[in-house]
């Protein structure tokens, strides 16, 4: 979504109003992902924790024994809910300002050539082996040196994060997998 809105060159804006509009749209229709982000999650994370809840009274059967590990991996999907909203909300801004656009989407910058490889890498699959981790490494980070100013702190931060969140949940994966339903 956000690769496809466009380069973000002061002058092709202009001569666009059509293009800056796409961008505008799609940064609204980010946020209203945010929006439902949360609310979809909320009412995962409340069944989880009724699912808790019914099992913790019901301990007496076997059945319902519960993991203790399951706790904390519902503490940590809630932690986790905030921040995958966190994402479409740093997109849209970085959709919003001229500025931003013009690093993270400007032809040829780095901020596109890394937000493409991380879309192909996410084409791949979540869980899909990269023949090199020094390419995966580089995909979510600028290059290394001192960032120069508020536009490259922001895209920073944003491919940091979605690279929190993809091992964020590869382990929590990898923890469900293990949790015992019933002793």
């Amino acid at each position: 979504m956000l690769v496809d809105c466009g380069p973000a060159s002061e002058e092709w804006v202009e001569e666009t109003g059509e293009q800056k509009q796409d961008c505008h749209d799609l940064a609204i229709r980010l946020l209203q992902l945010r929006y439902q982000t949360l609310e979809q999650a909320s009412k995962m994370q409340d069944f989880a924790v009724d699912f808790e809840k019914d099992a913790a009274k019901m301990q007496m059967l076997p059945l319902f024994q519960i993991d203790p590990k399951l706790k904390a991996e519902i503490v940590k999907v809630t932690r986790d809910i905030e921040v995958c909203a966190f994402v479409p909300q740093m997109a849209s801004k970085m959709l919003l300002d001229a500025g931003r656009r013009r690093v993270v989407l400007g032809r040829g910058s780095t901020g596109r050539k890394k937000l493409e490889s991380l879309l192909q890498m996410f084409e791949r699959g979540i869980d899909a082996d990269s023949d090199k981790e020094e390419t995966e490494e580089n995909a979510y980070s600028v290059e290394v040196g001192i960032l120069n100013d508020d536009a490259e702190i922001d895209l920073e931060l944003f491919l940091r994060t979605i690279r929190w969140l993809k091992d964020e949940m590869r382990n929590q994966e990898e923890v469900l997998n293990t949790i015992k339903w019933g002793f």
